[in-house]
């Protein structure tokens, strides 16, 4: 009776997502999604093949045939905005060559900003919205090889970046890197994640051997200190930046996990192989197909917008993309900057079951927004994650509470900056507010 009733709940699950595909035109594997936000995104896939689309998904544009050659397989891309983009690809046999494009006006031309020889293979771009980023690929000459960028990716420079590595069967899975604030994460195959705190200035190799076989082929981070990666076909889990990683339960599978992202207590993760999409509604304790892709071609890589996103994209070898349009943490509704910070009353008030809340952000920040009970203790995190300028809004659900007065509260914390959009408003801000849940 248990396994029938586990058996309806997954099918109920798989049933009332809101997956949907897409088409892309080309019947090529897709190596790595890139998400601005809810509309804007690109994608990288083998032949001369770079996919853009500013509406969702709704349409997608082939906008790789002006890439000049060589051109060869695209293991990674990074989006910028709607018309900016960077990706890699390498060419060459014997020997190896890698090769990072770059375009500003929209795949209409493309430059050449950065190659590397002797078998190079840069696996993973990552850039803020300040202009800094982070690029990573396969040791080289002894050690790996790491890349910093001031300029958006213009120019790339190794200096201070260093570490020694010289057994072949190490290097990096594709789109396994992660940069927030100061923080970056990379994956490193049969060792572990490699952690800065400084920008890359000095690494920590994160141990998870304690999850068999280290094998860090994705990860992705909501905050500082919360994440996720994987270890030998394992989800794993991190609350403290990575000093520790916990295996999630149910999370074994056969196949290698090619993506993982979501935020709060909403994960998703796909596998190499695999056409199915893993979710988890509870910050990783629980695990259950939610989709199953039609034909059997198997999912490559899935993604979520950095800025206020309430879309999935999850991209397979054949060239197929499934989108996601429920509920997902936290939506912008408006990109235009708002002169204050502020906490908006929740609409409806009272509710039953759902209402909205919505915030504004006149400068970037680090933004927590949580719910409590009468009696101050916590209920949700609804928002938990780096956002831009910009007014926002969640949805708070409270089916599964009884009536009663709940609070929400609020905190963003704005790093001291000159770069600030109103350098007035720098530093924390604290609000709170009451709801009514009434049944």
């Amino acid at each position: 009776m248990r396994k029938i009733l586990l058996l309806l709940i997954i099918s109920s699950i798989s049933l009332f997502s809101q997956w949907s595909e897409q088409t892309t035109g080309i019947p090529f594997t897709i190596f790595s999604l890139s998400a601005v936000n809810d509309n804007i995104v690109w994608a990288s896939a083998s032949g001369a093949n770079i996919l853009r689309t500013t509406n969702g998904g709704e349409l997608w544009e082939n906008v790789g045939a002006n890439v000049p050659p060589p051109m060869g397989v695209e293991p990674c891309i990074f989006a910028i905005d709607a018309n900016t983009a960077i990706f890699s690809c390498y060419a060459g046999s014997p020997t190896r060559v890698a090769y990072v494009y770059k375009t500003t006006n929209a795949g209409a031309s493309w430059t050449l900003v950065f190659t590397q020889g002797s078998n190079a293979y840069i696996s993973g771009i990552w850039i803020k919205n300040n202009g800094e980023g982070f690029m990573v690929g396969w040791p080289v000459g002894g050690r790996w090889s790491l890349w910093k960028t001031t300029n958006s990716g213009n120019n790339w420079d190794s200096t201070g970046l260093y570490i020694a590595e010289s057994n072949s069967a190490v290097w990096s899975f594709e789109n396994s890197v992660f940069y927030l604030n100061n923080q970056i994460w990379f994956g490193a195959r049969s060792k572990g994640v490699y952690y800065s705190s400084n920008n890359g200035a000095s690494w920590v190799l994160q141990d998870l051997t304690a999850g068999g076989y280290p094998y860090p082929s994705a990860i992705w981070f909501d905050s500082p200190t919360n994440g996720f990666s994987s270890a030998d076909r394992n989800i794993v889990k991190t609350t403290n930046s990575g000093s520790n990683w916990s295996i999630m339960p149910g999370s074994s599978g056969p196949e290698i996990i090619r993506g993982i992202t979501g935020t709060g207590n909403s994960w998703w993760y796909v596998r190499f192989l695999s056409n199915q999409i893993f979710y988890s509604s509870n910050g990783g304790q629980n695990w259950a197909a939610q989709y199953t892709a039609p034909g059997n071609a198997g999912y490559n890589h899935i993604t979520k917008g950095r800025s206020g996103s309430s879309k999935l994209w999850a991209a397979r070898i054949d060239g197929g993309i499934s989108v996601y349009t429920g509920e997902l943490g936290v939506n912008q509704i408006s990109s235009e900057v708002p002169v204050e910070f502020s906490l908006s009353q929740n609409y409806p008030n009272p509710f039953n079951p759902i209402t909205k809340l919505k915030f504004q952000m006149p400068n970037s920040g680090f933004v927590i927004l949580k719910v409590f009970d009468a009696l101050g203790k916590e209920v949700q995190v609804l928002v938990n994650q780096q956002l831009s300028p910009g007014t926002y809004e969640v949805d708070f659900v409270g089916s599964d509470l009884p009536s009663g007065v709940y609070y929400y509260r609020l905190e963003v914390n704005t790093p001291r900056s000159d770069k600030l959009e109103h350098p007035s408003l720098e530093g924390n801000f604290t609000q709170t507010k009451k709801m009514v849940l009434i049944k």
